[in-house]
């Protein structure tokens, strides 16, 4: 493994919010070496090209790292909107069992949010839509 110091004094540059989002990344403890082999997996990129990159556009690359990471949660009626349904079919379907059940129960007056990359091809088959990976965030 080459030298990798210019990596290193750029990732120290970020560190805070590095270690603020690792374990949205990894059930391993944080270290610089774990880090910088997540990064070459997820990159492609070797350490010596990564020590070449700007503080910038490394905590881009970490927030692209982020984003990939962390599960997009939907509500019903992102669902509904989604597949140009009423929420309230969706509910009814919810309550007579024919839809899958949400993956965080909404406490009182909060909603039940469903994993989009679950939600989505039962969506998808159900109303034959095809539908983003992504859920269109505004």
């Amino acid at each position: 493994m080459s030298n990798p110091s210019g990596l290193r004094q750029q990732l120290e540059s970020i560190a805070d919010e590095i270690r603020e989002h690792w374990s949205f990344v990894s059930d391993e403890t944080f270290s610089f070496g774990r880090l910088c082999r997540l990064f070459e997996k997820r990159t492609g990129k070797s350490i010596r090209e990564l020590g070449n990159l700007s503080s910038r556009e490394i905590l881009q690359t970490w927030r692209s790292i982020i984003d990939e990471s962390t599960p997009q949660y939907v509500t019903l009626d992102q669902i509904a909107a989604g597949v140009n349904r009423k929420a309230k079919t969706l509910r009814n379907m919810l309550s007579s069992g024919k839809m899958l059940k949400p993956d965080v129960r909404g406490k009182p007056g909060q909603p039940n949010l469903w994993k989009w990359e679950r939600v989505r091809p039962w969506a998808e088959s159900k109303f034959n839509r095809q539908l983003p990976e992504k859920f269109p965030d505004f």
